[in-house]
């Protein structure tokens, strides 16, 4: 009986120890979706962009962005930027839930990136990609579809994304 007791609880330190252990290895497997320019600890598992078209005379269209991503390292990671080619976004980060989140994220947490860009409705919009200035000028060549920086630690790091999948037109009422 103290036999079976020990091997339970040694196969319980075991399974402690390796779910801890996972969640400070750094992986070296290459993803499909994404090419880290620096061995990050933010991985994207899927990335759409979902083009759309108002149905209201001057609401203009655009391009909605989604990037799924998972957490490989807690950290307090601040993602800020957010190219598409040429084209500056301001990103958004939010959880499963659906709810807002601006830093702090844990080991094995799914975040979603998203950002809207919008044109042709002859209005001015927050992601106005028209002006190119030098705060949000691409800051190096990138080849992919997408490159999203953040801050960690007060140092600038970059993802480029590749591979992103087109989804159908949504068409507004």
């Amino acid at each position: 009986m103290k036999y079976i007791a020990r091997l339970i609880l040694l196969i319980n330190i075991f399974f402690f120890y390796v779910l801890f252990i996972s969640c400070f290895v750094k992986h070296h497997k290459k993803s499909t979706v994404a090419d880290s320019i620096t061995q990050d600890p933010i991985q994207i598992i899927a990335s759409f962009a979902q083009p759309w078209v108002g149905g209201v005379k001057g609401s203009g269209s655009g391009v909605n962005y989604e990037f799924q991503c998972i957490i490989k390292k807690t950290n307090s990671y601040i993602i800020d930027q957010l190219w598409v080619g040429e084209n500056f976004l301001t990103p958004s980060v939010w959880g499963k839930s659906g709810s807002y989140l601006s830093n702090g994220y844990n080991c094995n947490d799914t975040i979603f990136i998203r950002a809207n860009q919008h044109f042709n409705s002859g209005k001015s919009s927050e992601n106005d990609t028209s002006k190119v200035t030098s705060e949000n000028k691409v800051p190096f060549k990138f080849s992919g579809d997408a490159l999203i920086g953040y801050k960690l630690k007060d140092k600038r790091k970059y993802i480029t994304v590749i591979n992103m999948v087109k989804k159908q037109t949504l068409y507004y009422p």
